[in-house]
């Protein structure tokens, strides 16, 4: 069986990223950043992250120089800022995700969980906000556990 971290970076690969299958890559974008933003402090580690799974696996971000990348991070916080406190951007990404489908649902927990392990593993409340997430999402949680234990091994390896 393949795993989900595999399947995730070969459709990144494919670029259906921004295709029927998944979700548009500013959503992607803003679901990564809502992350690191979840407990009000986003960290170098985290931007970075972001940073190299954008330019590692979207086709749209991998040729982009610095300063454009950064541009895509500031309109994301845009975005988020515009739904209003934290609950309605949690709630305003998980619903736009929802529409695009389960793909998207995962592919977009499986961004969020990623960002949130960048500085060394996941904190108590980075913890919660990853419940919240998957709640909001209403991705079963055996489905969510298995998602994150792909990711753990995976992202050990780079």
């Amino acid at each position: 069986m393949t795993s989900f971290w595999a399947a995730l970076k070969e459709a990144f690969d494919e670029g259906r990223d921004e295709g029927a299958h998944g979700a548009p890559s500013g959503l992607l974008v803003d679901a990564m950043m809502l992350a690191a933003r979840s407990d009000r402090h986003v960290t170098k580690e985290e931007l970075g992250r972001i940073a190299a799974l954008l330019t590692k696996h979207f086709r749209a971000f991998s040729h982009l120089p610095d300063s454009e990348l950064m541009t895509a991070l500031y309109d994301s916080v845009a975005r988020l800022d515009a739904h209003g406190d934290l609950d309605a951007q949690l709630a305003g990404v998980a619903n736009a995700l929802k529409k695009r489908g389960t793909y998207a649902e995962e592919k977009g927990y499986a961004l969020v969980y990623a960002v949130l392990l960048a500085d060394t593993g996941l904190n108590e409340s980075e913890r919660v906000f990853a419940d919240r997430f998957r709640a909001a999402l209403d991705l079963d949680p055996a489905r969510a556990k298995e998602i994150e234990s792909d990711l753990d091994q995976a992202l050990q390896k780079e």
